[in-house]
């Protein structure tokens, strides 16, 4: 993987999750990992001190793993990427749900539909990045269907108990008269 493709990744992963691009230092502290760069020498080159690179690389690793969902740091980074990369290449034959899901994504556009399981509370923000605008609206007509399904649910328990309330008072003033 190159260093374009690894620097796009974390670009809309950080885009994700803050809502703003990666900042030059954030690029610096990618490329010197991938040049297998100490922070001190990336701190050097960028004329920053080590703790605040190191302050702002800690921020980078936690952004990306909270949107991999992987405890991701410098030392493991470019294998990570790497993998994950793979994974969504090649075909597996035994899949974790999460591989299978994420897998998904890539194989059809329509495919996330077929698992019934998956509500849209579910899906992870990288998984959410590959969506479909078709994909999307069905997600949220499920979820709209739900939502109208629980609310007659309660309507009718909510009917169901005043019916009760009424028989109740009813059999109240009728004992009281009586």
């Amino acid at each position: 993987m190159e260093l374009k493709d690894i620097l796009i990744l974390a670009d809309q992963l950080v885009f994700m999750r803050k809502g703003r691009h990666l900042t030059d230092l954030e690029q610096a502290i990618l490329q010197g990992t991938i040049e297998n760069q100490t922070y001190s020498e990336i701190a050097n080159k960028y004329h920053c001190s080590s703790g605040h690179l190191r302050y702002v690389a800690s921020e980078l690793w936690q952004v990306i793993s909270d949107q991999l969902g992987e405890n991701i740091k410098k030392s493991n980074f470019i294998a990570t990427v790497k993998r994950l990369k793979i994974d969504n290449i090649k075909n597996h034959e035994n899949h974790s749900l999460e591989e299978f899901r994420h897998q998904m994504y890539y194989e059809s556009d329509d495919a996330i539909l077929k698992d019934s399981a998956i509500s849209i509370d579910q899906i992870t923000p990288l998984e959410f990045k590959h969506i479909t605008i078709n994909q999307l609206k069905e997600l949220i007509k499920q979820t709209v269907i739900e939502t109208i399904a629980e609310m007659f649910r309660d309507l009718e328990n909510n009917a169901n108990m005043n019916q009760e309330l009424q028989q109740k008072l009813l059999l109240i003033k009728n004992q009281q008269q009586g």
